[in-house]
């Protein structure tokens, strides 16, 4: 049966909620007809929410997480297309970068409303936080650097090389990582990066394989 076969698996999707209609379903969902175009998601771990950012709206759909519902759709000012979204358990507010304008809007989940931006470079794209020393890290898209924000006083303070736009922080031995594609055949990078100083401290190569066609049939 379906309860059977799900409850062996490692993961399945339980659940589907539009965004456009707040509509939930039972099993996984494919509605392209919505227009939305979400990108990311963020976790509130103080008020159990999470913030969906969607790119084409240029809005944050908050949803409880409890509940599965959506409880209010955070509007960001005209001309903006955000990328990246995240959380930051310290200021207790979710940050957005924006690409339209060279910024990253700070957003208090208290009144779901936009309270300030801070000014990065160009073209900022993913946004990670690091728990250890309070800071953001700002990928810019289609170019190797990454920018430090310092959410205590919404200040840049350095823009130090990394890889491509996207960015992962690792909690447990306090790196960077970020993908960096070497040419257009498959071959790529991860790039460990130390956030103090912004040097490489190792590449892992990644090799991609197009499956034949005998594969594809599978």
């Amino acid at each position: 049966s379906t309860a059977s076969s799900n409850a062996n698996c490692v993961g399945y999707v339980k659940c589907t909620l539009l965004l456009y209609n707040n509509t939930l379903f039972p099993g996984n969902v494919n509605d392209t007809k919505n227009g939305l175009g979400p990108v990311q998601i963020a976790y509130d771990n103080q008020n159990g929410y999470l913030y969906v950012l969607d790119h084409q709206s240029s809005t944050v759909t908050v949803i409880n997480s409890k509940t599965n519902t959506i409880t209010d759709t955070i509007q960001l000012k005209r001309g903006t297309y955000p990328l990246g979204i995240t959380y930051d358990p310290k200021t207790g507010y979710v940050y957005v970068t924006d690409n339209g304008s060279d910024s990253v809007c700070v957003i208090d989940p208290v009144n779901n409303s936009v309270i300030g931006s801070i000014p990065t470079g160009k073209c900022p794209c993913s946004i990670v936080y690091d728990p250890l020393n309070g800071y953001l890290y700002v990928s810019r898209y289609m170019s190797e650097c990454v920018y430090i924000i310092d959410p205590a006083n919404d200040s840049l303070i350095a823009t130090v090389t990394s890889g491509e736009p996207r960015i992962l922080y690792n909690p447990i031995n306090c790196c960077l990582y970020f993908i960096k594609l070497l040419n257009y055949t498959g071959a790529s990078l991860v790039c460990v990066i130390s956030p103090k100083n912004g040097s490489v401290l190792d590449k892992i190569c990644l090799l991609y394989t197009s499956p034949s066609p005998r594969d594809r049939q599978k």
